[in-house]
């Protein structure tokens, strides 16, 4: 944000929101982007052969005890939740995945 302002000539005495100064320069917030990411690698993992390291990366689920607090959450489970966020199924998104075009 450091640089944004700098960009925007805001300083922070000014009490601009950062949502504001993002607006003014026109950048998305780093979460878009980075869901936007882990989408765009999920439809290269479901494109990849069965045997790739990647895939079986991500078909894998956490073994060995839980920890106390939260639960872990597997790079699939994430990715699903980003699916139910946008109105989608975790097998929808796999079928839409294989067709590249679309």
């Amino acid at each position: 944000m450091k640089y944004f302002r700098k960009a925007a000539r805001r300083t922070r005495r000014e009490h601009f929101r950062n949502a504001r100064i993002r607006d003014e320069i026109g950048v998305k917030p780093l979460t878009d982007i980075l869901e936007k990411r882990q989408l765009k690698w999920f439809g290269h993992i479901c494109r990849v052969d069965e045997d790739h390291g990647s895939r079986k990366f991500f078909e894998a689920k956490p073994t060995g005890k839980r920890p106390r607090e939260r639960p872990r959450m597997s790079w699939q489970e994430s990715v699903a939740k980003l699916g139910e966020k946008r109105g989608k199924m975790l097998d929808s998104m796999r079928a839409l995945a294989r067709d590249r075009d679309k």
